[in-house]
């Protein structure tokens, strides 16, 4: 597709600059604001959404252009229609992609197999396409339910792999596969790797959980701070003085059971240390502080029910039942895991 300019603004065509009518800072009117933050925000109205960089000097024209180098490379993305500056700041309109949803979200319960393979197979093109994407995570890509279609979004940084890349920062791009692995058996994992035609599975597997062990203890007392402090990506503080994880509805918040007890805080930090270690728990959903108070998840989510050791791990922290609650790969994995959240109490 041939890209048109017009003043400052860069179409990905002439249709797409006649459907946005040549005015799409018009799209604002009425839009509805998705995320926000002191320097950008994401809108959507309709069909759009229009994504504002407040910076000076910040440009989306090198997203805008990796658009095409992916879709020349065969790898699906979202469309994009526009890009330029405005009163506003710089900004980007793609078109919504219409029954898609985040990998993440989706995966956080099981799903169907057919889902996994269509999510590994797409990391594996992507992987195999000479392309380097330095933000490559699960709610970077889009996956069609009813389809299993997959496609790309957020294409900042998205370049032509350099042999630095290929050598020393693939690793970060192959790591997106790892984030389903609450969901997945061991065994399953091994075959989604295969998938993504990564080399001798079981050991790359092996390591990775040595590596997610390394990650977790290098940014814990980071995430701790961030934890009990309302940043917007774990909690939010609620009127009453009630921290609750960012991820938990008002109606499970509602049907949760409140518990009193001394260890409240050492309980609702390793909910989410479980949370980022992919290990299946009953979720403690909220914390206050000055009652000692938590709020326990009301179910058990289906792949933790049969796992009394995990249950008992996650409501008593009892760091020596990580050793029976996963198969011989994740063993070391639990073990190290275990020492990094003792080391951060």
């Amino acid at each position: 597709m041939k890209e048109q300019s017009s003043g400052r603004w860069h179409f990905a065509g002439k249709e797409a600059e006649k459907e946005l009518g040549g005015n799409v800072l018009a799209l604002l009117a009425g839009a509805e604001t998705v995320k926000s933050n002191a320097v950008r925000k994401v809108y959507r109205n309709g069909a759009y959404y229009i994504k504002i960089d407040r910076r000076a000097g910040r440009s989306f024209y090198g997203e805008f252009r990796a658009a095409e180098v992916c879709r020349a490379a065969g790898i699906e993305v979202v469309e994009h229609l526009a890009c330029g500056r405005s009163s506003e700041g710089a900004c980007l309109v793609t078109r919504a992609a219409e029954n898609f949803t985040e990998a993440a979200l989706l995966f956080r319960t099981r799903q169907p197999w057919e889902l996994y393979e269509s999510f590994a197979a797409f990391l594996g093109r992507l992987l195999a396409s000479g392309l380097y994407h330095p933000d490559l995570h699960p709610g970077n890509i889009l996956i069609n339910p009813e389809t299993a279609e997959c496609r790309l979004v957020d294409l900042h940084g998205v370049r032509r792999r350099t042999l630095f890349d290929r050598f020393f920062r693939m690793g970060l791009m192959e790591r997106c596969i790892m984030e389903v692995r609450n969901c997945c058996s061991d065994s399953e994992m091994i075959e989604l790797l295969k998938k993504c035609s990564v080399r001798n599975p079981e050991a790359y597997f092996k390591k990775s959980l040595a590596k997610e062990a390394f990650y977790l203890e290098e940014n814990m007392p980071k995430r701790k701070y961030q934890i009990l402090n309302g940043y917007f990506k774990y909690t939010r503080l609620e009127t009453d003085g009630r921290l609750v994880d960012v991820e938990i509805s008002e109606k499970e918040l509602a049907a949760a059971e409140v518990v009193t007890l001394p260890e409240a805080r050492e309980l609702f930090l390793f909910h989410f240390f479980l949370t980022q270690a992919r290990i299946p728990h009953r979720r403690v959903l909220a914390l206050d502080l000055r009652k000692e108070q938590i709020w326990l998840e009301n179910e058990l989510p289906e792949q933790y029910r049969s796992n009394a050791s995990a249950q008992e791990l996650a409501l008593r922290l009892k760091y020596n039942h990580l050793k029976s609650c996963e198969s011989d790969y994740k063993q070391g994995y639990l073990d190290d895991i275990a020492g990094v959240f003792r080391k951060n109490q």
